[in-house]
């Protein structure tokens, strides 16, 4: 993974994005007693998840090819983060919770190039470790985040959206920056995109 400059890239990335997503519970928690709606943290989790489901069946239905599949996860890392940074703009539950659906949407797509990622790009003897590898940090990055969100539980409610929105704003736009060019692309990538 670390000699592998694209599924490095998508690994890193990923796992930043995600102590966003671990925070974002809690965020939704807070959200939900500050407003004085218990139900409200469930409304938004349930919000986001929706539109995780029906990015999921688009990506199932159309997934895209194999070659662009690193790029789709730095521009599902972003997609995920705008809605929520936009959330941060209105106190409406129904506003936030229609925001986190969009946000939620891009999850899907995102995973499903993930996984392409790391299928085309593991070599066949180190397959299993490298999905297992990149599951544990991504797993790990998420109970990093839900821990922390409880530093920033003081903060104001947009401020909280914002800084929830930042890592996969921040994760997928230095992951773009840091993948090769399409025409610089190694042979190893090439020989396996017109293998599938």
């Amino acid at each position: 993974m670390v000699h592998d400059r694209i599924l490095a890239t998508v690994t890193v990335a990923t796992s930043i994005g995600q102590l966003g997503a671990g925070a974002l519970p809690v965020i939704a928690a807070v959200f939900a007693a500050r407003n004085h709606d218990a139900a409200a943290a469930g409304w938004l989790m349930t919000a986001f998840a929706a539109g995780g489901l029906a990015g999921s069946l688009a990506w199932t239905w159309r997934p895209a090819s194999p070659a662009n599949a690193a790029r789709i996860v730095m521009a599902g890392l972003v997609g995920v983060g705008i809605p929520i940074a936009a959330a941060a703009g209105t106190s409406s539950l129904p506003m936030t919770a229609a925001l986190l659906a969009v946000s939620g949407s891009f999850n899907g797509p995102l995973f499903g190039a993930l996984l392409t990622t790391r299928q085309v790009r593991a070599p066949d003897g180190l397959r299993s470790q490298i999905f297992a590898l990149g599951a544990g940090a991504k797993i790990t990055a998420t109970a990093a985040g839900a821990a922390s969100a409880g530093v920033i539980a003081h903060a104001s409610s947009p401020a909280q959206l914002i800084i929830v929105a930042a890592f996969p704003l921040l994760a997928g736009t230095v992951g773009t920056l840091r993948l090769p060019r399409p025409d610089r692309q190694s042979p190893l990538w090439t020989a396996h995109v017109r293998r599938s």
